[in-house]
């Protein structure tokens, strides 16, 4: 079983943490600054050039977490499991990763993502706006977007938080995460979690039936497998 945990560093929005665990994967820091150095993470640079598109360092950050595929090339190829953690979370010493993807994956699921914490795309726009995450237009245009697209599931809502995902890299979950991918780059807002519950809706009906895509919703009890340290600052 081969593993790699993969940061994102676009601007200054966090101080990179080095890892201190001894676990047997690799540690890739994904990033645009020719500058940024480390003793532990592989500092993997991507061109402006294939970021044009991604208009500000959030929507950098959030384009390539969501999708580091399509900048990596065939980087990935080799993993059987890949974490996703945001720029201020470290792996916590003591916490084994191969023995966090066989309890949160196993043979049961495919992606494991924190459970969001309110009821709808509507309670977490406005939480956003309150907390001066992202203009009221560009959520308001994102709610309203997906609201109205008869692919979007209003009844099931299931919202993800995206600063600690751990997933088997399959076909499967490369076309969950594409699609995700497709749908935050598409809407106004910067915060990749209004267009998670959309893509949520619509994977399992461009799956086969016969084999969907599970997903493992965990708690605060895996968030502690994991440091959090405030951010170096937001970004917009």
């Amino acid at each position: 079983m081969k593993g790699v945990v993969l940061t994102y560093h676009f601007g200054d929005h966090d101080n990179l943490l080095e890892p201190v665990c001894s676990n047997d994967w690799d540690f890739l820091c994904i990033t645009n600054n020719t500058k940024l150095e480390s003793k532990k993470w592989t500092i993997v640079y991507v061109e402006e050039e294939k970021l044009k598109h991604l208009k500000c360092n959030k929507r950098k950050s959030s384009g390539v977490k969501i999708f580091p595929d399509n900048f990596l090339n065939d980087l990935l190829e080799k993993y059987d499991y890949i974490l996703n953690i945001d720029g201020n979370f470290r792996v916590r010493g003591d916490t084994n990763l191969n023995e966090l993807a066989e309890k949160l994956l196993g043979t049961e699921y495919d992606i494991a993502i924190r459970e969001g914490g309110h009821s709808s795309i509507g309670e977490e726009g406005r939480k956003i706006v309150e907390c001066n995450r992202d203009s009221a237009e560009n959520v308001e245009n994102t709610i309203t977007s997906i609201l109205k697209s008869p692919d979007f599931d209003s009844l099931n809502q299931t919202l993800g938080v995206s600063n600690i995902i751990l997933r088997k890299n399959s076909a499967k979950t490369r076309q969950f995460f594409a699609t995700w991918y497709i749908l935050y780059i598409a809407h106004d807002s910067i915060r990749d979690q209004l267009t998670f519950p959309f893509a949520f809706s619509l994977i399992n009906k461009v799956i086969p039936k016969d084999n969907p895509i599970r997903f493992n919703f965990f708690g605060q009890n895996i968030v502690n497998k994991f440091e959090s340290h405030p951010h170096h600052k937001y970004y917009y």
